[in-house]
């Protein structure tokens, strides 16, 4: 940002096919084709992602460039929910950047990997209540941790397996991070339903307004993968609690959600074979369902 609070952005025109022109913003990065399509897409990335790790993990963005879909990468990281500040300043600063690109009559859809699952459909069920803005079409979340308790439970078993070192480390990370924001489950239950968008012990869920909207929750559930790599069964994944959250979900009328389980098809840029991936979202396939 600049001394007066406006966004400080560089533009540049990279030859694709289609042609494109990339805006990269203080809060985003734009796609813009030159003829854009009715639909647009608003992505958000992993916990420490870029908007470049978004673009090289995976061929969705390249896939809905060549049907000439607008791409909205945040820069917002490092997040797992929104603070009440957060959400206020991204929503201005989305809301500004639409109106300078004339995109605010798009279809938008939402999605994001992991984390930024949680911000996006959290974001998208904010949104969905806005009357500034027409309602996200459709959402979606790729192997995403939504009910914060779950995951506090098994960052905990996790750190008390101590079976692999990365995994130990992830899990002590995400411990403190949720016990100094949000305390304990077990005397804070209410501010963690506040802050998950499913809670699946829970009564109400943080996505009512999405029930008429389309949603998809991506997971590769690969338990011999997690059980030789990082000695979790399967109930630790987020696959399982995914699978567990869409059932919830349908038992509450949410007609429009779909589970969506690939085999094989997690791998990270560096041929690594991981089933919590950015890949298992077949890019062609997903513009299909944009399209619809």
């Amino acid at each position: 940002m600049n001394e007066k609070g406006s966004a400080v952005y560089s533009e540049s025109r990279t030859i694709t096919k289609p042609k494109v022109d990339t805006l990269r913003q203080t809060d985003f990065h734009l796609l813009l084709p030159e003829k854009t399509a009715d639909q647009a897409l608003l992505l958000f990335g992993g916990f420490s992602e870029t908007p470049e790790d978004v673009l090289n993990e995976s061929d969705l963005v390249r896939s809905a460039l060549n049907a000439n879909i607008p791409v909205l990468i945040s820069t917002l990281n490092r997040k797992l929910w929104w603070s009440t500040d957060d959400l206020n300043n991204f929503e201005e600063a989305f809301f500004k950047l639409l109106a300078e690109r004339e995109l605010i009559q798009k279809s938008w859809h939402i999605g994001g990997f992991s984390s930024g699952g949680n911000l996006a459909i959290m974001l998208s069920n904010h949104l969905s209540r806005n009357k500034k803005f027409k309602k996200p079409i459709g959402v979606f979340v790729v192997d995403s941790p939504l009910d914060l308790e779950r995951l506090y439970e098994n960052a905990s078993h996790n750190l008390a397996l101590d079976f692999h070192e990365g995994a130990v480390q992830e899990a002590s990370f995400l411990k403190s991070l949720l016990e100094t924001n949000l305390g304990l489950p077990a005397e804070k239950s209410k501010i963690y339903f506040e802050n998950s968008a499913v809670k699946l012990s829970g009564k109400r869920q943080n996505v009512e307004a999405l029930k008429e909207i389309k949603i998809r929750f991506y997971t590769e559930p690969d338990s011999s993968w997690w059980k030789k790599n990082r000695g979790v069964g399967y109930e630790q994944t987020n696959a399982y609690l995914l699978e567990q959250a869409v059932q919830l979900l349908k038992q509450k009328g949410f007609d429009k959600i779909s589970l969506i389980q690939t085999k094989n098809k997690g791998y990270r840029r560096d041929n690594m074979r991981h089933p919590h991936s950015w890949s298992i979202v077949d890019g062609k396939e997903f513009v299909k369902w944009v399209k619809k």
